[in-house]
């Protein structure tokens, strides 16, 4: 489901996904190194748990992206159609990381990737994230990716109060490139 959530809207962004360094992060660590063997590709010992809630945020290069792909001119429908695109590939991609998690329960690890929502920013300025810090270089947007992160790591601080996450996870079309000029 895509939620839109007023001026800011947050896209969850699946560049890099880290669990939690909790005590039962560190707990989960030391039961893995010290009481896990493996046997013919079964677990003896506990399982380890881990649900990871994402929050991806997209941003509004990627949407204006999808909503060039749609056809028709009746500019709603089109956004509809891009948004449905947007929460396929989502999906699909969350589907894959979730997959490539199964292997861990053979070491004694359940991982699992869970979205709690999925912001779509519609229009430039509920994306300061990579709007405020764009430049156009040719064909292609590019941003520097330290300023990017900057701003969209306080935009998930905040978020955290309405919208609780252990991780949030930007999309965009734009070229992260680092020291621009």
């Amino acid at each position: 489901m895509i939620f839109h959530t007023g001026y800011l809207v947050v896209v969850i962004l699946l560049c890099n996904i880290f669990l939690k360094t909790d005590a039962r992060h560190e707990a989960g660590e030391e039961i893995l190194s010290a009481r896990f063997t493996e046997a013919r590709g079964t677990v003896i010992g506990p399982i380890v748990d881990y649900k990871v809630e994402l929050l991806i945020v997209v941003d509004y290069s990627f949407f204006k992206h999808w909503l060039e792909k749609t056809n028709g001119t009746d500019l709603k429908n089109r956004r509809r159609e891009a948004e449905r695109a947007i929460e396929q590939y989502v999906g699909s991609l969350l589907y894959t990381v979730n997959l490539a998690y199964i292997h861990l329960v053979s070491y004694g690890l359940h991982m699992h990737i869970e979205p709690v929502a999925v912001l779509v920013t519609t229009t430039p300025p509920e994306s300061p994230w990579t709007e405020q810090v764009k430049v156009t270089s040719t064909s292609n947007t590019v941003v520097e990716p330290v300023k990017v992160l900057q701003l969209f790591k306080s935009f998930s601080s905040i978020a955290k109060t309405v919208i609780p996450h252990d991780h949030a996870m930007l999309l965009t079309k734009s070229v992260l490139v680092h020291n621009i000029t």
